[in-house]
């Protein structure tokens, strides 16, 4: 009998062995997400037939040698994973060729409605206004997809911009602090409101510590509005300011250590009110205040936005597709946007890969400083290629990054830096990427490089209309070479021999060879040097290494720079310079450069009101009849006026674009086709002018860059245009004025 029990479990085993098991259930090689199809469940078996409903179910699924593939539709997801392959079995994770799909970090808002007297009964344009209550907070509203240009209830208006009045530093934006204590604020001139009118309301005190008339540091106090005396024109604060800081003028203020010539510091503290929905004055407007165990919003909607007929979104969740401590992963084809930090991800590992993807709308949140479109963080031998990220925090952000290729990108409209290399990075390759339009918001460079950045390539990049060229600091061993710099609003090649103020090395052995910089100078820093370059500026290479067989034009024809002693030495012309920097610069030369097709020259300038323009340097080479363009807009414009300070334009400028600071000029002078061409053209100096016979300058064409062709094979490389990119506006200018495709 002992010998027969065997039997039976044998017998079950063969029948099961001889069961038809369909490879795809048992060992699956593919895991299928497509939330549109209608046996989509997350119970499902991940078939084409029985798909899963979710990406994050996938994700957790997924094993080494597997893929994901996901089908068109909108993955309201934060998908955090940590699934690694290997370098036989890696992962794929990867959008259904010809498919659409986006990871979104918001959800649809309804509810809406509009206000009466009852909700807002001290704001005579409650009925303009629409309010909507809520268990979370939005970061950003959405209508139809779109970003909602949307600004916080203030008084006064904000003008985001500083005037300098009484020697003192002193904010348009602000009223200045009569009085008070350190839960009091007393304003006897502005202070003339209603009881009742402030109650709520967000006190933002801005703080200057001013020491012999200027400003040596400046904070940001905040505090509630808890009372108002309206006769004695006084805000009691719901809590004392930090550390007790009072707002008493004659009190003796801690500042710290005064300089040993200015023994009495003093304080000037400014103040506005915001966040108040009785504030809500114009459309564009919003507050935000506590209600139970959520929040009340209140919006007066932009002009052309109906809240009663649009989808309306609000961004909520940080991340969109982030892997941690993975390794041998791909994500190919996806879109990520509107999240409030981090668009696409990869922190802690090694053989990671983004391709194909794109991100937007990965807006500054309350996580500001590593909002990015595309980070890599701790990562080795990574890749990002031919990803699309715009209208972002950062766009491109690598940190503690090494043996990594950032290549055939595109950048644009962050608001703040388009790519950036930092923290420890190092064999970083930073190639063929395009970024675009990134001046205007917080502080916009085209590329920044900080904190050790170590054996850096840069090789030809197209950095077009941004606020600085490259901001270089404790950059060590890199090489800049074939890029272009255009249209930059403030500094072009910063690389400065400043020491460090986090003691790291300064800037160090930088090699910048045919570049083409059409504004501003370059800096190298130690050990730098700088050969067969083109530069459009009356402002020479700061190096102290080799600087040799450059171009240089310049609408004034003088005035350069040297480092002599480790800090810039000025000269009156040219030949001043040259002589001062021999035997290094025996072969530069200064004459008008000519483009195949390209501004004339330069200048900087700026229009704070309706009028002429302001040009720093004054108006020299300007005449009237010139076709000019403003901040590589595209817009043909004609010089009406010429005046010693600045010029006159038909068309005027755009009363939205006053007061944006610095503006680019370009004079194209006869010409008014404004199709950006910097290679040299046949006749110009420069053609042979490089030690082996060849040009001197950037040889890329960037018309094949903004039509996502960087390798200009004639094929485009970069993934379709999301609609909500293709159709925004930054300062009155399209997007397609910068992407062509």
């Amino acid at each position: 009998m002992n010998a027969t029990k065997p039997i039976l479990p044998l017998l079950a085993l063969a029948f099961l062995a001889a069961m038809p098991v369909r490879a795809s259930e048992a060992d699956p090689k593919e895991w299928v997400v497509a939330q549109g199809h209608p046996q989509a469940a997350d119970e499902n078996p991940g078939t084409a037939e029985k798909p899963l409903k979710t990406i994050g179910k996938a994700l957790a699924l997924v094993q080494p040698g597997q893929s994901v593939t996901i089908h068109a539709g909108v993955y309201r997801e934060e998908l955090i994973f940590n699934a690694s392959g290997t370098a036989e079995d890696p992962i794929r994770i990867a959008a259904a060729p010809g498919e659409r799909v986006v990871v979104s970090g918001a959800d649809e808002i309804a509810g809406w409605k509009r206000c009466g007297k009852d909700e807002l009964p001290l704001n005579p344009d409650a009925h303009e206004i629409f309010f909507v209550d809520l268990d979370w907070k939005p970061v950003d509203l959405y209508a139809g997809g779109d970003l909602l240009r949307l600004n916080q209830a203030s008084w006064p208006k904000v003008k985001h911009s500083h005037e300098v009045a009484r020697g003192l530093r002193a904010p348009k934006d602000h009223y200045p602090v009569e009085g008070g204590g350190v839960k009091t604020l007393l304003d006897s001139k502005n202070l003339n409101q209603p009881a009742g009118f402030w109650d709520g309301g967000e006190v933002v005190i801005h703080r200057y510590w001013i020491s012999d008339g200027r400003s040596v540091s400046d904070q940001y106090l905040r505090g509630t509005v808890a009372a108002y005396a309206p006769d004695r024109r006084e805000l009691t604060l719901d809590k004392p300011l930090p550390k007790n800081l009072t707002l008493d003028p004659a009190a003796k203020h801690d500042l710290g250590t005064p300089p040993p010539k200015d023994p009495e510091w003093r304080v000037s503290d400014w103040y506005r009110i915001v966040n108040l929905p009785t504030l809500i004055r114009e459309p564009g407007s919003y507050a935000v205040v506590p209600r139970g165990a959520g929040i009340r919003m209140f919006v007066w909607p932009p002009e052309g936005v109906d809240f009663e007929k649009r989808k309306i979104e609000g961004s909520r969740r940080r991340m969109g597709l982030r892997g941690e401590k993975v390794s041998h992963v791909t994500v190919e084809g996806l879109e990520v946007a509107r999240v409030v930090e981090r668009g696409l991800a990869f922190d802690d590992g090694e053989h990671n890969a983004f391709i194909r993807c794109a991100a937007y709308f990965c807006r500054m949140g309350p996580f500001m400083t590593e909002a990015a479109g595309i980070y890599l963080s701790q990562q080795k031998h990574a890749a990002v290629r031919h990803c699309l990220s715009v209208l972002n925090g950062h766009g491109l952000m690598l940190y503690k990054t090494s043996n990594t290729a950032v290549e055939g990108n595109v950048a644009g409209r962050n608001i703040v830096d388009g790519i950036v290399v930092a923290w420890y990075s190092n064999d970083v390759t930073v190639a063929r990427n395009y970024v675009f339009d990134n001046w205007a918001e917080k502080h916009p460079d085209g590329v920044q490089t900080y904190r050790t950045a170590k054996n850096l390539v840069l090789d030809r990049n197209f950095f077009f209309c941004v606020g600085q060229g490259w901001q270089c600091e404790e950059t060590q061993d890199a090489q800049a070479a074939r890029n272009v710099w255009a249209g930059i609003h403030h500094n072009a090649i910063s690389c400065s021999k400043r020491p460090s103020t986090q003691g790291h090395e300064p800037n160090r052995r930088l090699r910048f060879a045919n570049n083409t910089v059409f504004t501003g100078a370059i800096g190298t820093g130690y050990d730098g040097c700088a050969l067969e370059n083109v530069i459009l500026s009356s402002v020479g290479i700061l190096a102290d290494g080799e600087v040799d067989r450059n171009l240089y034009g310049s609408r004034a024809g003088g005035g350069a720079a040297y480092e002599k002693g480790g800090s810039a030495t000025w000269t009156k012309t040219f030949e001043e310079w040259q002589a001062a920097v021999k035997p290094n610069s025996q072969h530069d030369r200064l004459a008008e450069i000519r483009f195949r097709n390209g501004p004339r020259f330069e200048a900087k300038g700026e229009c704070e009101e309706p009028g002429p323009l302001k040009l720093n340097g004054g108006s020299a080479g300007f005449e009237i009849g010139d076709h000019v363009e403003l901040d590589c807009d595209g817009v043909v414009r004609e010089v009406a006026e010429v005046t010693s300070t600045g010029i006159a334009v038909k068309p005027a400028l755009e009363p939205e674009r006053l007061g944006k600071g610095a503006m680019v000029v370009w004079n194209w002078k006869e010409r008014t086709d404004f199709t950006l061409d910097l290679r040299l053209a046949d006749d110009s100096p420069g053609k042979g002018m490089a030690q082996d016979g060849g040009d001197v300058g950037s040889p890329i064409d960037v018309q094949a860059y903004m039509r996502g062709d960087p390798d200009g094979d004639g094929k485009r490389d970069l993934p379709d245009l999301p609609p909500e990119v293709a159709g925004h506006r930054l300062n009155g200018t399209p997007t397609t004025r910068f992407l062509k495709w």
